[in-house]
């Protein structure tokens, strides 16, 4: 009965290891493969969040050299993984940035995205124009704060569309604008503007909500303060 049972051991074992063994060189292939594919234009951070990304984790800037702040990130290096074949081939569905500030104008019109996009508890200084373009699927904003307009106007969402606890706020300037600009624009899932802060009115806004509830396309949710509002 000892002998069965070693040799079954043995048996066992050589089944095991080998998958093991194949297991690690798989993961240990897939890493390589995100390294080798890294631009040498890219700054640490943004090779810190190419590897979290091409591994299919979440990147978030904090954890980030572990400074437990927020990075910038540029706009050239969002283009690269979002519309070059090289990059975004390599890249899950999901793409979850967390943390990051962008300073740059983000200037995505007229594009076609097929990834979800998550650019949360993010800082945008300049400019989001995303204007005409095409997301295959969700985009969400969630606890991100912006500083100059986000523009929308007349893209497709074939996803949903998310602003929960978002934070609208011009700075550097005394006379008032729309910030959110959503202009004629398509979301065939869910669209959900909840707790969201505009440092001026958004005279869009409400037009939008009416004709998305009339049409019943999307779930509008809307908690504002007037406090902020009222500036």
């Amino acid at each position: 009965m000892k002998y069965k049972f070693s040799s079954l051991a043995l048996f066992l074992s050589s089944i095991i290891f080998p998958l093991f063994v194949l297991s690690s060189a798989s993961a240990q292939s897939d890493t390589d493969k995100c390294t080798k594919a890294q631009r040498s234009d890219w700054s640490a951070s943004e090779k810190f969040v190419w590897e979290k990304l091409c591994n299919e984790q979440e990147a978030n800037l904090v954890d980030f050299k572990k400074k437990n702040h927020k990075e910038k990130i540029r706009f050239k290096f969002l283009k690269d993984i979002l519309l070059n074949d090289d990059y975004s081939k390599l890249l899950p569905t999901r793409i979850k940035i967390k943390n990051a500030i962008f300073n740059d104008k983000i200037d995505l019109v007229s594009e076609n995205i097929n990834k979800e996009i998550n650019l949360t508890n993010s800082t945008f200084t300049n400019i989001v124009d995303l204007s005409y373009s095409i997301f295959s699927k969700s985009v969400n904003f969630k606890e991100s704060e912006f500083y100059q307009e986000l523009i929308f106007n007349d893209a497709l969402v074939k996803g949903g569309l998310s602003f929960n606890d978002v934070k609208f706020t011009l700075k550097n300037s005394h006379q008032c604008r729309t910030l959110l600009n959503l202009q004629r624009i398509k979301v065939e899932g869910d669209l959900k503007i909840v707790k969201t802060v505009f440092s001026c009115r958004n005279p869009n806004l409400q037009e939008l909500i009416d004709e998305n509830k009339s049409k019943n396309l999307t779930q509008v949710q809307t908690e504002e303060k007037e406090s902020d509002l009222n500036h």
